[in-house]
């Protein structure tokens, strides 16, 4: 989960479909959430970036296999780039969406 699509995509689905998430991921993100505001020079955080890709990965694939019908992807037809929202109407790109088509 490296590349700047899988961050957007991470962002989009946690922040926009987060009450897709069972109890348990929905305590393991808070979990991981909370070890990030906690991190400091001298503590170590107890989530590892391997785990941390490991639940996105997961999670991600889950949703999308379970909840696709219900997960609306706002990509931009002429770039292809995930917008920021489920209701932009402007893609990172630049290209705006007139009457749900982008020009």
């Amino acid at each position: 989960m490296r590349n700047e699509y899988d961050l957007e995509l991470k962002r989009y689905l946690f922040n926009y479909y987060g009450n897709l998430l069972t109890k348990d991921e929905i305590d393991i993100w808070n979990s991981i959430i909370e070890d990030s505001k906690e991190k400091s020079f001298f503590r170590k955080t107890k989530w590892k970036n391997k785990h941390k890709d490991k639940f996105y990965r997961d999670t991600i694939n889950r949703l999308l296999n379970e909840h696709g019908h219900d997960i609306y992807m706002n990509k931009c037809s002429i770039c292809g780039i995930l917008a920021r929202t489920p209701k932009s109407k402007i893609c990172r790109n630049g290209h705006k969406k007139v009457d749900d088509v982008w020009q």
